[in-house]
């Protein structure tokens, strides 16, 4: 879990114990095929700084919104990280009333997905 967030509001990111603090000068230095993070939560105070990153985080699902729960407010941060690290998923349904839910990751191993 990685939460992206200005200089200001680094003192709540570092309480909610995430296990990625990326600050607006970071952000710029991520390689997009090597993202390091499962989860993106942002603080709505910096969002507009992801917007130009939006192509490269969109369709692997990482783009903060409220509606996932990953746009939040700085003093919401803690409880955020903390559902999340819980086993927080999200499930979707489409127009056929059928449910997508992620039951792993593309790097995962047989095994861990058995798991």
């Amino acid at each position: 879990i990685a939460i992206f967030t200005s200089q200001e509001n680094m003192r709540f990111a570092e309480k909610a114990g995430a296990d990625m603090i990326i600050g607006i000068d970071v952000i710029k230095d991520l390689d997009p095929e090597k993202i390091p993070f499962d989860k993106l939560i942002a603080t709505s105070d910096v969002i507009k700084n992801l917007k130009p990153f939006g192509r490269t985080i969109g369709p692997l699902g990482l783009m903060p919104n409220t509606k996932s729960g990953t746009l939040v407010e700085p003093s919401e941060l803690e409880s955020t990280v903390k559902n999340f690290k819980e086993g927080r998923i999200e499930v979707k349904n489409d127009n056929f009333s059928i449910i997508h839910a992620c039951i792993g990751k593309r790097r995962f191993t047989k095994e861990q997905l058995l798991i």
